[in-house]
């Protein structure tokens, strides 16, 4: 807080409160900030995390300010925000207090998931004179939250195809081995207990499955 701010401040009590809300003194500026990390890491940029594994959001709020701040919600794109109340609601942040909210998000979705986590809360005023006043000021702040989901994943059909031979017929299986996922999948093998394995050979797979290939 600068001097110049401070000197406000202090004349407040000789100012009529009117005077002293409109004047724009930084003590009457309530400021609220929030922070977020995504498994324990700083949400921007974007950490990796492996797609289908859990997401552990924590969004920290703190009141920099000298007024309580109240009636405090917190929203976010995905996961259920419990703070201490229980839900997603802060019922008084005091002055220069801080607050642990908590979400999670059981799989993690493939590719960029990004959002906005929006905190947002009033500071209250009231006092007498000749006439009742009740003065309200509504804070908000919010802070980009989201993760990259990334992991191989494959998926597998098969055909079968006969063609008649003098002895009775020669079957034919292929396989389609596709990578669904975003990443390069390496060192897979293949398996049918109907086949033996030696019977069983994949071609152009030396440098890993692309995603999207097959």
């Amino acid at each position: 807080m600068t001097a110049t701010t401070s000197i406000l401040c202090a004349l407040l009590g000789t100012l009529p409160v009117t005077t002293a809300l409109s004047s724009g003194a930084d003590c009457f500026q309530p400021r609220l900030e929030i922070s977020v990390t995504v498994n324990g890491r700083p949400a921007v940029p974007d950490p990796l995390i492996r797609t289908g594994g859990p997401v552990h959001l924590t969004y920290r709020l703190t009141n920099p300010g000298d007024w309580d701040i109240g009636d405090i919600r917190l929203t976010a794109p995905r996961g259920t925000i419990v703070c201490p109340s229980g839900g997603a609601e802060v019922p008084v942040l005091e002055a220069h207090r801080s607050v642990t909210c908590e979400a999670v998000v059981d799989s993690a979705a493939a590719g960029t998931q990004d959002g906005t986590v929006t905190a947002t809360g009033q500071v209250r005023w009231w006092w007498h004179d000749d006439d009742h006043h009740d003065w309200r000021q509504s804070v908000t702040a919010s802070a980009p939250v989201g993760y990259r989901g990334v992991g191989g994943l494959i998926t597998a059909t098969d055909s079968v195809s006969v063609t008649p031979t003098a002895s009775g017929g020669r079957a034919t299986f292929a396989y389609t081995v596709t990578d669904v996922g975003n990443l390069p999948v390496y060192d897979f093998s293949l398996a049918d207990p109907l086949v033996p394995a030696a019977k069983l050979s994949c071609g152009g797979i030396s440098g890993g499955l692309a995603p999207g290939a097959g």
